[in-house]
């Protein structure tokens, strides 16, 4: 993911594979809701206290409303991105005209204009 963080991935119905005994007793909460350890308890009891804590459960809908948000201008300025990449390919290889590529890649009629000045300039 060039972070140079890792990243562990388990399956958690494998639980009884691992030799970590907190791993294993939480990977066994996951799948089972059921606790097997003093660590699996101490974590049900941070998810009751969490769940009655209306303080933190606004600030978790309020994250979670950012991210869905952050999430959707990401994709939309990706696709953005994707047609301009495209009407940049369709202006160089001059088969349609701005009009066109404008509609077909949902674009502004002025930025495919502005895109083919940058065109012209650089060939």
């Amino acid at each position: 993911m060039n972070d140079r963080a890792y990243k562990y991935f388990f399956i958690a119905s494998n639980y009884d594979k691992i030799f970590n005994e907190e791993q294993k007793s939480f990977l066994q909460l996951v799948t089972s809701n059921e606790s097997t350890s003093a660590f699996a308890d101490r974590i049900l009891k941070l998810v009751e206290d969490a769940k009655h804590n209306t303080q933190w459960r606004k600030q978790f809908m309020d994250f979670k409303h950012y991210m869905s948000q952050s999430f959707r201008e990401g994709k939309e300025a990706g696709a953005t991105e994707k047609a301009i990449e495209a009407a940049t390919n369709l202006l160089k290889m001059n088969i349609l005209s701005p009009e066109q590529i404008a509609q077909a890649q949902g674009l502004p009629l002025e930025k495919v204009l502005e895109l083919q000045k940058s065109i012209n300039v650089i060939a």
